[in-house]
């Protein structure tokens, strides 16, 4: 709260301050409140919109929440790399038939999968390995 009074026109505190309300099981209209003000603040941060939608589902706002999500571009849908925020969107296309949304989400979900999997993946060595060098 101490942030957000000093720093008013901070869009990033916006935005951690109506997190931290929803995690607090505050009244979502609080959090929507500053997910709001931090979408005024910067109306090119796509995280802000993301929120938003996912809030108003919550809420039972189905339909504002997924007028909010398909204002969102191709390129801002495949900047998220939120794997849940992800998720939570594509179930929402997916209920709304839109086929479209839907496969932008399920191609960067697939995409996100395969950074992670090369990132968890051990580099390649250029030495043979033990067992190479004994056969030789």
């Amino acid at each position: 709260r101490r942030a957000g009074r000093q720093r008013p026109d901070d869009d990033a505190i916006c935005f951690a301050a109506a997190n931290t309300l929803a995690r607090l099981g505050r009244p979502p209209q609080l959090s929507l409140a500053m997910l709001r003000r931090a979408i005024g603040l910067n109306p090119a941060e796509p995280r802000y919109r993301v929120s938003l939608a996912m809030q108003l589902v919550r809420m039972g706002q189905i339909d504002e929440g997924y007028r909010t999500f398909s204002e969102l571009t191709r390129a801002e849908v495949e900047g998220i790399n939120c794997r849940c925020c992800l998720h939570k969107s594509l179930q929402l296309c997916i209920e709304r038939g839109d086929v479209v949304r839907s496969s932008w989400l399920a191609g960067r979900l697939a995409a996100l999968s395969l950074t992670r999997r090369q990132a968890s993946c051990p580099p390649p060595t250029d030495k043979p390995s033990s067992q190479q060098e004994e056969q030789q």
